[in-house]
This record gives structure tokens, sequence and C-alpha cells, in this order.
């Protein structure tokens, strides 16, 4: 929960098919507290970069990891957290729609 973990993509959209990976962004100063954590859960974690677009004029390179955990691929990326308050934009240049667990829940009437 420290991390304010959102949800994107393909499993957030419902387009998902069996094998996609659940896509996360975690939110810390330090990426390496997060890849410590990672570690921490036992997961033989894949570090990568991911190039995400900060804004229409800026894409950076960001610290992501792939593993999977009870047969599910996972995909996270580490953002500063001011990308928090303003959503990285997808491939069509608009704001990335992403969820976070209290909005999953709204969503689906849980708890």
């Amino acid at each position: 929960a420290g991390f304010e973990p959102r949800l994107y993509g393909a499993v957030l959209d419902g387009s998902a098919d069996e094998g996609d990976a659940v896509r996360l962004q975690v939110f810390s100063e330090d990426p390496e507290g997060f890849a410590h954590f990672l570690s921490g859960q036992g997961w033989p974690v894949e570090p990568f970069d991911l190039r995400v677009a900060v804004n229409r004029e800026l894409t950076e390179k960001f610290l992501a990891w792939r593993f999977s955990a009870g047969g599910v691929p996972f995909e996270i990326v580490a953002l500063p957290p001011e990308l928090l308050r303003q959503a990285p934009l997808d491939a069509d240049g608009k704001p990335m729609a992403r969820a976070s667990l209290a909005q999953l829940r709204e969503k689906t009437g849980q708890r």
C-alpha cells in the first residue's frame, strides 16, 4: 500500500487474454527500495527498462520488473511520485487509464 499501486492496461480495460500480464505502476522516490521489497517476497524477478511518455514532449525510461506469481504474469514499473497526480500518456497521447485498489473495489461493488 505504501507504493500506491495503480492497475493499467488490458486487465483494467477488460481486453486481456489468458497470459497477458497484470500491469501495475508503483510510486516511489527510490525505485531500488521497491526492488528490495520484491526480492523480499521471494519472487524471481527480471528487471528491465520501460519507456513511458511522461508528457507529449518527454518519454523516459523507468525501472520495471517482470515475474510470475501463482502462474499469473506481472509487469510492474516504478514511477516518481509526481506521476501519481499526472498520469503518463498512452499510445494515443491521452492520459493513461489506471485505477487504485479502492477504485477497483468501487467499480466491482466489493469492499
